[in-house]
């Protein structure tokens, strides 16, 4: 339901839900892994799709990304090959174009942004790629299965887990927004690591650009996306050889609107979808369209578990499928009562409770929990404020929590 403009969309409980209940299970609309996968999938260790670890005790059966199978006989050789590898044609034929636009082999015009990802280990950075690279591909996807059915081919696997075009763009709007320059204003004034970051997304955008981006052939082309005026900001022209161009062309048969690509790789496209990763993924690293409505509390009802197939939490590397959330209730919940999960460690003390959600431009929390534990310190007379004796003792603390901030922004986790 939407509870207003200022705390947007929640979920609430239609009926009682006792504690221990299992609510739902939610697949990723795009999944960043965590960095160990992320390297598995890279070195052909795990399946480029699930992110499935490939292990002794599981099935034989690894088939090789097929755009590096065709370059076998290339000359001269390509400047790096892709060590990609799926653990069933399922899961082949699932990854459509979006292995092929990250794919060396098929998009040479991506080894630098691959490159700037595995370097940084930025979280957001690859989330947001994710989120580019599904948008591209469900254009040229939708546009050929569309062209195989009309001809009365087959659905190719897989078209159960199938998402149109403007399913997909719908999907990616639906989430909440906070740009990621103003997340950044709300936790430091470090004008240094300021500009360091700044930096850091400029280089983000040029590789972006150079690997995705192809000019539409009317650049003026759909101003507005559906009831929603689009900025007519140019994006930096790409700085790639022909020969390269030439295979993302290849790639990118079916234009996409000019309107959609400025608004995905123009710099208020970036620092929005940065913003929007930041603020809405799961800390494994998922972007979840039903789980991104939870809101906020520091006394949560409900938990997110990453649930292998033996039932345990302990590691998600080599479960079956470890991209799966479950979403599980902590305590009773009556019906009428909204389901909350916490932002920030709940075991943290008020004080540094509020200080880790100014990162997340939600003002000061005033949910049950901080209003007793307010009225319980007499110390506090302002949830950012204390006596002068605080102060002093806690500084150093206070300046550290900057540093950290600073830190996990940079970072952008």
């Amino acid at each position: 339901m939407v509870f207003g403009p200022e705390k947007g969309k929640g979920l609430v409980a239609v009926q009682d839900i006792d504690a221990g209940e299992l609510l739902w299970r939610e697949d990723p609309f795009v999944y960043a892994p965590p960095w160990e996968i992320y390297e598995a999938q890279m070195a052909g260790t795990a399946c480029a799709c699930c992110t499935r670890a490939f292990t002794p005790t599981n099935p034989p059966l690894r088939i090789r990304c097929p755009h590096d199978e065709q370059l076998i006989t290339t000359i001269p050789l390509p400047a790096r090959h892709c060590r990609a590898m799926f653990c069933s044609r399922l899961c082949l034929a699932r990854s459509g174009s979006n292995h092929s636009l990250l794919c060396p082999a098929a998009n040479p015009a991506s080894v630098e942004l691959l490159d700037f990802l595995g370097r940084e280990r930025w979280k957001a950075a690859l989330a947001f790629t994710q989120c580019v690279v599904r948008i591209l591909a469900a254009w040229q996807d939708e546009t050929r299965s569309s062209s195989a059915k009309g001809k009365g081919a087959s659905t190719k696997p897989g078209d159960e887990s199938f998402m149109s075009k403007d399913a997909v763009w719908d999907t990616y709007q639906s989430f909440a927004t906070l740009r990621n320059d103003q997340r950044w204003s709300h936790t430091s004034e470090n004008d240094l690591a300021r500009s360091q970051l700044e930096k850091t997304y400029k280089h983000l955008h040029t590789v972006l650009t150079n690997a995705l981006y192809l000019q539409p052939p009317d650049p003026q082309d759909n101003l507005t996306l559906g009831s929603t005026a689009i900025s007519t900001e140019t994006i930096p022209a790409p700085n790639r050889s022909a020969a390269h161009t030439k295979q993302l062309k290849r790639l990118l048969r079916v234009s996409v609107p000019g309107a959609m690509l400025n608004s995905l790789l123009s710099w208020d496209g970036l620092m929005e979808g940065l913003g929007k990763m930041n603020l809405n993924l799961e800390a494994h690293g998922g972007l979840f369209p039903l789980h991104s409505h939870l809101n906020h509390a520091c006394r949560p009802n409900v938990s997110i578990r990453h649930i292998s197939s033996d039932g345990s939490t302990n590691s998600i590397l080599h479960s079956p499928n470890p991209s799966r959330i479950t979403i599980v209730a902590t305590s009773p919940i009556p019906a009428g009562v909204e389901l909350v999960v916490s932002y920030v460690d709940p075991s943290l003390d008020l004080r540094s409770r509020r200080r880790e959600l100014r990162a997340w431009d939600f003002g000061v929390c005033q949910c049950g929990r901080c209003l007793e534990e307010e009225k319980a310190d007499s110390t506090t007379e302002h949830p950012e404020i204390s006596d002068t004796k605080a102060k002093v003792e806690d500084g150093d603390k206070k300046d550290a929590g900057d540093l950290e901030d600073e830190i996990r922004n940079f970072l952008g986790v």
